[in-house]
């Protein structure tokens, strides 16, 4: 249920960030009857609200540590399923989960390539650590990464020096930076 929960929050506020679809406000579909199943929508009720789409996910666990999230995009008038998705793999990744739902959505329906996957790299000194070296009690900047929504934050220099400029390659699979350990 949490990770349902989670997988449903992430993934509304991924497509309500990118701005390319009109979203039902939430208070205004709490009217609407939850769907018992990945299928089973009350179509009819979607419709008076004016939503030409809706999103379906089922999650459900596989063992102790692992789940499957079933997802479909329905076209609300044809009652169509225009796009369906599944993925299976560890509990700790449902954000992951939500963010590919979305950059997947975004793809399929506009073309476009969202950016609910990407990551931010930044600068801090929330650690509040001295640095080595010459210069006492001067704070130290560290290099992070998170999720493009600020989630997520890990820690990725632990040098206690000044480290500065992170920038992340395309790919998301590597980050430079420059570092002042040496001085």
């Amino acid at each position: 249920v949490e990770a349902a929960t989670t997988i449903a929050e992430v993934l509304w506020a991924d497509l309500e960030f990118e701005r390319e679809f009109r979203m039902v406000a939430r208070d205004t579909y709490t009217t609407i009857p939850p769907a018992r199943g990945l299928t089973d929508i009350p179509f009819d009720a979607w419709r008076e609200l004016g939503a030409d789409g809706v999103v379906s996910c089922s999650v459900s666990r596989v063992s102790d540590d692992q789940i499957r999230v079933q997802a479909r995009l329905f076209n609300v008038r044809s009652l169509d399923s225009a796009f369906g998705v599944e993925y299976s793999g560890s509990l700790r990744n449902v954000r992951v989960y939500a963010h590919q739902l979305s950059d997947e959505i975004h793809r399929h329906q506009t073309g476009l390539e969202g950016v609910a996957r990407s990551h931010l790299s930044f600068v801090s000194d929330r650690d509040s650590q001295s640095a080595l070296g010459l210069v006492p009690d001067r704070q130290t900047k560290e290099v992070y990464v998170a999720d493009y929504d600020g989630a997520n934050v890990r820690r990725i220099t632990v040098s206690r020096s000044l480290n500065v400029t992170p920038a992340l390659a395309p790919t998301g699979r590597s980050l430079a930076y420059t570092s002042y350990r040496s001085g």
